[in-house]
């Protein structure tokens, strides 16, 4: 399997890493087959830092992520920026919840190239799956659909 699109299974299977079925601390179960909950595969979990929060364990509040500054606003409350950029507006990240890694990542590196072909299909087919759901519930909030 191509490294790009090796890297690209190993962010889908991240973002959907609730689709693991754990059988301990050591070990999950991974689905192989889109149509069939029958057809999986065990694999072994293997440490990562969390992408998220890059390892910190912490993030900007949710309310002042992604909010921009004009030099006005600097001036106006220099201290609140001082705090914002000094960590005191920071919550436990919410993918890792503070541990800084994620201890159940699935590991797949040893896996045949025709198994990594199929778990990519069934990944990339549930990805879709998940960011339709997401976006229908969001016009649905929204009162658009």
């Amino acid at each position: 399997m191509e490294r790009i699109k090796y890297e690209h299974l190993k962010n889908l299977i991240l973002r959907n890493r609730d689709l693991a079925e754990p059988i301990n601390d050591l070990a999950c179960y991974l689905p192989m087959s889109y149509d069939d909950d029958n057809i999986i595969i065990k694999v072994p979990y293997e440490p990562m830092v969390c992408p998220d929060c890059e390892g910190k364990g912490t993030e900007l509040q949710g309310g002042l992520k992604g909010l921009a500054f004009t030099q006005t606003d600097i001036e106006l409350d220099p201290e609140f920026i001082q705090d914002m950029c000094s960590g005191r507006y920071d919550v436990a990240c919410k993918s890792c919840k503070g541990s800084k890694i994620f201890k159940y990542s699935p590991k797949i590196d040893h896996l045949t190239d025709e198994a990594l072909e199929e778990l990519f299909l069934v990944f990339t087919k549930l990805d879709d799956d998940r960011r339709d759901a997401e976006a229908e519930a969001y016009y649905e909030s929204r009162g658009e659909y």
